[in-house]
């Protein structure tokens, strides 16, 4: 069990398991060693990002669409995910 308690002014968590004395918990850090690289991402995935983009002027970013919200209110938008979106129609 969990167990949220202010010590001293300072809000704490600790840890109790059955009848044992409660142990305080701290965040630690923990390295490992990579056992190999981290794969490059293909060029095909992203070439988008490199070779669609274009300049505008400040009249047609004013105008343009812009999504005001997401089906599920997710952090990422992907590819056939829904959306709500405003513009000028």
């Amino acid at each position: 069990m969990l167990k949220l308690s202010i010590l001293g002014g300072t809000p704490r968590i600790f840890v109790q398991r059955g009848d044992r004395e409660v142990a305080k918990v701290s965040p630690q850090v923990r390295e490992l060693e990579l056992q190999s690289a981290i794969q490059a991402i293909p060029l095909e995935s992203i070439e988008n990002s490199f070779t669609r983009n274009r300049i505008i002027t400040a009249a047609e970013y004013e105008a343009a669409p812009y999504i005001v919200a997401n089906v599920g209110d997710n952090l990422i938008i992907s590819t056939r995910d829904e959306i709500f979106a405003r513009a000028p129609f």
